[in-house]
């Protein structure tokens, strides 16, 4: 995005001219040709992950950038192996049980103990392993 910024500022205080209808038209028309030949519909369109990398290091040397270094491409490219790999593991995902349970050990703490005396407390600490235990019993049932 901030590449897209810098190109439509400089687009519009003139310092990078657009190409001429005719160019634009048959550089539309090849980007189509090319999403078919993968057989990506026309509602793809926005879909730019073939071609980010080409797109960006396009950009760069529109405004007077250098190309992106390799090891940003890398990263790039692992991380949409990864996406692709794991599928709906890729993303986050919420331990509800966990995170009840610290919850309502912390709801307790705050309302018996006082944190700024109680920290050593045996109490406190019974509650610290507690809320391990938790965990521990949240991630077992989880598997």
């Amino acid at each position: 995005m901030e590449l897209q910024s810098k190109w439509v500022a400089q687009v519009l205080s003139g310092k990078v001219l657009l190409p001429n209808e005719d160019e634009m038209t048959a550089s539309t028309n090849e980007f189509y040709r090319k999403m078919q030949e993968l057989g990506l519909p026309k509602r793809s369109t926005h879909f730019m992950t073939p071609y980010q990398l080409g797109y960006i290091n396009w950009l760069c040397a529109q405004i007077g950038l250098p190309p992106l270094e390799n090891w940003r491409f890398k990263m790039y490219e692992e991380s949409i192996k990864n996406f692709i790999e794991m599928r709906d593991g890729y993303k986050d995902h919420w331990d509800d049980a966990y995170w009840e349970g610290i919850i309502q050990v912390f709801i307790f703490l705050l309302i018996y103990c006082d944190p700024f005396h109680d920290i050593a407390s045996p109490i406190f600490i019974f509650f610290l392993l507690l809320c391990h235990l938790i965990y521990l019993i949240s991630k077992s049932l989880s598997v």
